[in-house]
């Protein structure tokens, strides 16, 4: 589930730049393991490792899923 919201903030410097075509920027709501999952997957970009083994479990069953990039 995502919730998108403007804080004051950025509700004034859009009225201060003039500008009409600006985006609001997103907040997003997710589980702490989604956020686990994208830490570790940016870290592993971050230190130019080109592939992942995920394994993700659900009522006694396991599943691997092995990425690569590039």
């Amino acid at each position: 589930m995502s919730c998108f919201a403007w804080s004051s903030d950025e509700e004034a410097m859009v009225a201060a730049s003039g500008s009409t075509s600006a985006a609001p920027l997103p907040t997003l709501t997710c589980t702490t393991e989604s956020v686990k999952i994208l830490v570790t997957l940016l870290s592993c970009l971050a230190h130019d490792r080109r592939g992942l083994l995920f394994t993700a479990h659900s009522k006694r069953k396991s599943l691997q899923i092995k990425t690569s990039i590039g």
